[in-house]
């Protein structure tokens, strides 16, 4: 039996014709399954009204509307749409054209219209919401891409954007070195060094429409193949204060034990580990304040695919070693403020 995570990905499809001329869709698959701890529920039904879910059930529990529209969808289960909290709408495969190539010849159009195609994938993946973590040296356009959703002009799912990210200076790419010094290349996220330009960056970003702030909290210097921790504590606590006091959420790249404890140390932030084993004595503490703390034991540079995470399996060995589907559940069920743009 065939598993489609694509009940919200059909509806959401539908959703622009529905607007002109509102109709209600009875969808009858094999079976649902909720997303609840239970097995899927064979014979029930999913009805859809105006592109949104109005009722799951069986025949018996659930009042069919008249003139609705049935769809059979024999040997199918229906699942509710997936989360992406990591997503690169704006890059495509590495295998197809480097990361250096994207962010220095590839004009912003050019990567837009590629996001453009890649929202409709996704969501024809069966991924409905997804959390963009940076442009990648494509400016402000996720903010561009979650309005397009949000309105209709773009097939897509639900977009969380955090616009340019921020680094320390000289901390990411494309790196300087083998250039001429008079040259300031462009870069793959926002600069910043020192308290009052993590603080400025922040708020630039915000201004710009950010739903969630991504900091560096670790990456390689200038031609070094080792991480290390970019942003001292002072300016990772500074910039979480700041997008705390604007009602937004902070997320850190940080594959070592050092930068995923200075971000968990500056607040509610969902540090995502990649290397790290999370050893340090202080790092069970800070596992019960911060249960979202993720550790993928994937390969440090994990830039060589696309970002569409799964999560690996959890370490024995090591109970800090929290699996990542956990680590997203926790960050979604997480309170958060009310976002700024229609939330689909």
């Amino acid at each position: 039996m065939r598993f489609v995570a694509a009940a919200l990905a059909f509806l959401a499809l539908t959703s622009i014709a529905q607007a002109q001329a509102p109709e209600t869709i009875v969808l009858r698959p094999a079976a649902v399954w909720t997303g609840a701890n239970e097995p899927a529920h064979a014979g029930w039904i999913v009805v859809a009204s105006e592109g949104r879910i109005a009722a799951v059930g069986s025949d018996a529990a659930v009042t069919l509307p008249a003139g609705a529209r049935e769809i059979a969808l024999p040997g199918v289960t229906l699942t509710p749409g997936l989360i992406d909290a990591h997503t690169h709408l704006l890059l495509r495969e590495y295998s197809t054209e480097s990361w250096d190539d994207q962010v220095l010849h590839d004009s912003e159009a050019t990567r837009v219209i590629r996001a453009v195609n890649g929202a409709r994938a996704t969501l024809m993946a069966g991924f409905t919401t997804i959390r963009e973590l940076g442009t990648e040296g494509a400016g402000f356009a996720d903010v561009s891409l979650r309005q397009a959703q949000a309105d209709g002009t773009m097939q897509g799912p639900l977009m969380f954007v955090a616009t340019r990210a921020i680094v320390a200076r000289g901390a990411y790419g494309p790196r300087r070195t083998g250039w001429r010094p008079d040259l300031d290349l462009p870069q793959g996220a926002e600069e910043a060094s020192g308290v009052a330009e993590v603080v400025a960056a922040v708020r630039n970003q915000i201004a710009h429409g950010a739903d969630w702030i991504k900091l560096y909290g670790d990456y390689r210097f200038g031609n070094s193949s080792e991480s290390r921790p970019t942003f001292s504590q002072e300016e990772m606590n500074a910039a979480v204060a700041t997008a705390h006091d604007a009602g937004v959420r902070v997320a850190v790249h940080a594959v070592t034990d050092e930068g995923m404890r200075r971000a968990a140390l500056a607040g509610d932030t969902r540090p995502r580990g990649n290397g790290a084993r999370l050893r340090l004595p202080s790092l069970p503490r800070l596992a019960l304040r911060h249960p979202s703390l993720a550790n993928r034991r994937a390969p440090e540079d994990s830039r060589r695919s696309r970002r569409v995470k799964s999560g690996g399996a959890a370490d024995s060995a090591n109970p800090l070693a929290f699996r990542q589907p956990d680590a997203v559940a926790s960050a979604f069920r997480a309170p958060r403020p009310e976002w700024r743009h229609a939330a689909g």
